[in-house]
């Protein structure tokens, strides 16, 4: 599934790139004790994180939504299917083929890039482009336009998915809204700010 061409029409609709494994799953070999539903990829047990549904419904119907992952395609679109509402169709589903496999000096090995200078050519405004991922390594190109979110890899008490759909709801999309680049103001600690109203 290839990213096109936005259709300038939807141009009001930023573009939120979702990772897969650890932020808005985790997968095991191993079933876990009262993780809620799981469902089997391969020879993996696959746990939604807490709030996922609910995370997906939202950021749907604010955004154009996509999925960059690290992982395998066949993997990849394996949990795509289970996980996504039927009803909404992403703009594009990239895996490890669609990465830049290159040696980071500041981490001092080589890595899977999601270098957004692939959607650039593909028009893509990157001003109005979100990563959300729990691997800050991935996206040392453009570090401005990623919301890290903590990894989560099966705690039940977890509540980071409802936190960021308020996060991007209330504060993110009426700044992109009112013209900010993505890429201007300080991601962080999105946590903290957002928990400062609930």
């Amino acid at each position: 599934m290839n990213p096109t061409k936005p259709d300038i029409a939807d141009d009001h609709q930023p573009l939120l790139v979702l990772d897969l494994d650890e932020t808005l799953i985790h997968s095991s070999t191993t079933q876990y004790e009262n993780v809620g539903e799981t469902f089997r990829v391969f020879n993996f047990h696959v746990h939604r994180r807490p709030g996922l549904e609910d995370f997906l419904q939202t950021v749907f119907a604010h955004f154009k939504v996509a999925v960059w992952t690290s992982a395998d395609y066949e993997y990849a679109r394996q949990i795509v299917k289970q996980v996504f509402p039927p009803e909404h169709s992403l703009e594009y589903l990239w895996a490890r083929e669609d990465c830049a496999w290159r040696y980071v000096p500041e981490l001092d090995k080589y890595e899977y890039l999601k270098d957004f200078k692939e959607l650039k050519e593909r028009g893509w405004n990157l001003d109005r482009t979100i990563a959300v991922d729990d691997s800050p390594e991935k996206h040392v190109d453009q570090s401005d336009n990623l919301i890290l979110i903590p990894a989560w890899v099966g705690e039940t008490d977890d509540d980071d998915l409802p936190l960021l759909a308020d996060y991007l709801v209330d504060e993110v999309l009426p700044r992109i809204k009112a013209g900010q680049s993505i890429t201007s103001f300080e991601k962080q600690h999105w946590k903290s700010s957002i928990k400062k109203d609930h």
